[in-house]
């Protein structure tokens, strides 16, 4: 037999600046908000912001510290003392590791997916191609739609298509027939950019859509009229279009919308009129006993 020594502590190395922007967007928003006199009018909102170094075991870690409530004590005066309550977990920034955690924290797995099969039937689209990562995020969020799909009788898809890691051209391509072979016009994506810019290299309409060239032969004409011809060398990072610009999705403002998502979830409860609250017997939630999952 061996005596195990105390584990070490984890290092991180490096310095993600893109976490360290999103950390700073959280802070920012609850601040914004303790200053609001309109939300949570006598209520002060904190935080505690922990690196996960990005491995798995240390976000773990953390969501499991917040959640039971074995974090360290603050003192903030006389009347605030003790583990506050956490009402609610905003990250991890990476969709599989979120998708890790939130299975042991009990929470909803895949929540855009539902969000989608609404888009879905907005616009009656009844028949649709699939395309995933191959990870958690994405086949969790392939078994969701799915299920969810069968369940809400709202179409049915033509085929489900697994993207490969890495540059996979043999792969991609075949991906590529299968979608060029059905007829179904809509195709979602629960995937990775870089999956998405590997998939469209080999997507020719899309390539010669953006870059307004033709690939070899070229329609009768085209040259003779001026067009130019497809390299397949484009640079994409080059590009403005609606395919690529993400610019209204940055991550640190979804950041900031979670934190007041949150926080109007816990503004409508304190609001909440006995005898019309969404629990049993249309009672309302308790500030001091308020656990997370009813906010």
């Amino acid at each position: 037999m061996h005596k195990a020594g105390d584990p070490q502590q984890p290092i991180c190395h490096g310095f993600d600046v893109l976490g360290f922007r999103q950390a700073q967007a959280m802070a920012f928003a609850v601040d914004e908000i303790n200053r609001n006199s309109d939300l949570l009018p006598n209520v002060t909102l904190g935080y505690s912001l922990y690196d996960n170094c990005v491995k798995l075991g240390i976000g773990f870690r953390a969501a499991l510290s917040l959640a039971s409530g074995q974090e360290e004590q603050f003192m903030l005066n006389d009347t605030c003392v003790g583990n506050p309550p956490v009402i609610g977990i905003v990250g991890d920034s990476s969709s599989t590791r979120s998708i890790a955690i939130s299975t042991v924290l009990g929470l909803y797995r895949v929540p855009m997916v539902r969000a989608m099969i609404q888009i879905l039937r907005r616009f009656g689209w009844t028949w649709t191609g699939l395309l995933v990562s191959d990870d958690d995020y994405g086949l969790h969020a392939a078994r969701s739609f799915r299920s969810d799909l069968a369940q809400s009788s709202g179409g049915c898809l033509a085929y489900l298509e697994v993207l490969p890691w890495g540059n996979n051209p043999f792969e991609l391509k075949r991906i590529v027939d299968v979608m060029k072979k059905s007829t179904a016009r809509v195709v979602i994506v629960f995937a990775h950019e870089s999956h998405m810019i590997n998939l469209m290299e080999e997507v020719n309409q899309f390539w010669e859509y953006t870059f307004h060239c033709r690939f070899a032969p070229p329609p009768a004409g085209w040259v003779e009229a001026g067009g130019a011809l497809c390299t397949g060398k484009e640079d994409l990072t080059s590009l403005e279009t609606e395919f690529l610009d993400v610019s209204n999705l940055r991550p640190e403002y979804n950041v900031y919308k979670a934190v007041y998502s949150l926080v109007y979830a816990l503004d409508n409860m304190l609001q909440c009129e006995p005898g019309r609250g969404p629990f049993s017997g249309h009672s309302c939630g308790n500030l001091q006993r308020m656990e997370p999952w009813q906010v």
